[in-house]
């Protein structure tokens, strides 16, 4: 009768402890996912060492580059130079195309067919957009006009 109390109980022991066991290292693994490690190399190290030792080398991988997202450089400006044209500050807003257009000239080298085909249109889109700042900058309308349709 003894016996039959003793076995039940470490089974029951030992399945809480197997599922806790999993859970850790779901959990480690969906950790891992954004790491160099990745979701199985995190899952297996876990599993077969420990989800403590699964946790320490994820972290320790590094986070995949993929991951954090990067703004394009010549974006910002010319989301910026939007901005400013729109509130009717030219002179500023220029600047900015400028910028953007500086970013597309210098930092992009090397591009495939298609992207590189890109990248010249958005330079001649740019350049059209300064020179029609410029002469309406010239003509000596008010900085801060709005459109109106």
């Amino acid at each position: 009768m003894y016996i039959r109390y003793f076995v039940h109980k470490n089974l029951t022991v030992m399945l809480l402890g197997v599922i806790i066991w999993l859970a850790l290292v779901f959990l480690v693994a969906a950790y891992g996912k954004n790491t160099n490690l990745g979701y199985g190399g995190s899952f297996v190290i876990s599993l077969f060492f420990s989800p403590l030792i699964g946790f320490i080398v994820a972290a320790l991988s590094g986070t995949r580059k993929e991951h954090v997202k990067q703004e394009e450089p010549y974006k910002i400006p010319m989301r910026e130079g939007d901005m400013l044209e729109y509130k009717g500050k030219y002179t500023e807003a220029i600047d900015k195309y400028m910028d953007a257009m500086y970013h597309l000239e210098h930092d992009y080298k090397k591009l495939p067919k298609k992207m590189e085909e890109n990248r010249r249109i958005l330079l001649e889109r740019l350049s059209r957009k300064i020179e029609e700042l410029s002469n309406k900058e010239s003509q000596g309308r008010p900085q801060n006009e709005l459109i109106s349709n």
